[in-house]
């Protein structure tokens, strides 16, 4: 059981719906954060029916945040999925995994949900090729804040492979100079020698 405020929430698998209810019908944002809060007490019961479920329901709530919230503002919609991102970054799940690298890619109009995959899929612990290969994407970003948090993460996980990008960075005039700076930070913990000369 997983009491806050006024919501008391069951582990069971047949209360699992509920909190799909309870998310749907809150009528305000911090309601619906403290949702998101007992689902990721809830997902990291491994091996049970209910943490797969709790799992399923922050993906839906990642990937597509408007068809559970249609009654909130916009920008109340986009933060809780960035809410429901960083929460999925603290569940060891594949499935979780997958759809931080799926957030990344659908979420092209909310910079701040596909920071937010890339800084969790970075710091993972036991991250696996494909989470750091959306890393390293995330260093050709649009956004210049997204392109940060992939520098961030290449520095955190001391991905060799994205060496000769983050050289790149550092090397170029077009970058800002915080961005250059962090790219030879992140050389720096990759260990390589890339950087010299820069």
């Amino acid at each position: 059981q997983y009491a806050s405020g006024e919501f008391i929430f069951y582990s069971r698998p047949s209360r699992i719906s509920a909190f799909r209810e309870q998310y749907v019908s809150a009528r305000a944002y911090q309601e619906r954060v403290e949702v998101l809060r007992a689902l990721v007490d809830v997902a990291r019961l491994r091996g049970g029916s209910q943490a797969a479920s709790a799992v399923r329901l922050l993906r839906d709530i990642a990937v597509d945040p408007v068809a559970l919230t249609r009654d909130a503002e916009k920008g109340s919609v986009q933060e809780l999925r960035r809410n429901a991102v960083e929460a999925l970054g603290r569940i060891d799940d594949p499935v979780a995994f997958d759809t931080l690298a799926e957030v990344y890619g659908s979420a092209k109009d909310f910079a701040p949900a596909r920071s937010a995959a890339v800084t969790r899929l970075a710091r993972l612990e036991r991250p696996r090729p494909e989470d750091l290969a959306v890393v390293r994407k995330a260093l050709s970003d649009p956004d210049e804040g997204v392109r940060d948090s992939a520098l961030r993460g290449v520095a955190f996980s001391r991905d060799e492979r994205a060496a000769s990008q983050v050289a790149a960075i550092a090397a170029s005039s077009t970058e800002s100079a915080s961005a250059r700076a962090l790219a030879v930070e992140a050389l720096s913990a990759i260990g390589g020698d890339t950087h010299r000369g820069v």
